[in-house]
């Protein structure tokens, strides 16, 4: 599953990554994209066997840091609405959720960026 999203995201071209490793197993990635002051979150994956240890969180707060360093004020993510564990998480790190107009499937999870003397989310 993670190989599926990772390709699907490279694919897209001009992303930034980072990895879950446990071992020489990859089992979470984010990419993000990063277009003048908005972050995109392209993917955010845990393998199933590696959930609710705090990767997830993890990754989320690493999106969250290189967004702000490079001067980002929101990160987007687009979230199926019935996906509750990636609600809570970005709900946990300050996000609104938002029905996307037309689209009964995905919601937009908009975390604001705090200044750089505000501290990252830690929920």
């Amino acid at each position: 599953m993670i190989r599926d999203h990772l390709e699907g995201a490279l694919a897209l071209g001009d992303v930034d990554t980072v990895g879950a490793w446990q071992g020489t197993d990859l089992v979470g990635v984010a990419v993000w994209r990063i277009r003048g002051e908005r972050c995109t979150s392209v993917v955010l994956a845990v393998a199933n066997g590696h959930r609710r240890r705090g990767l997830g969180r993890s990754l989320k707060l690493a999106v969250i840091a290189a967004a702000r360093s490079a001067r980002a004020n929101v990160v987007v993510s687009q979230v199926h609405w019935d996906n509750e564990p990636m609600l809570f998480l970005n709900r946990l790190m300050g996000a609104n959720i938002e029905r996307i107009p037309g689209d009964d499937e995905y919601c937009l999870c908009i975390i604001p960026i705090a200044t750089r003397d505000t501290p990252l989310p830690h929920p």
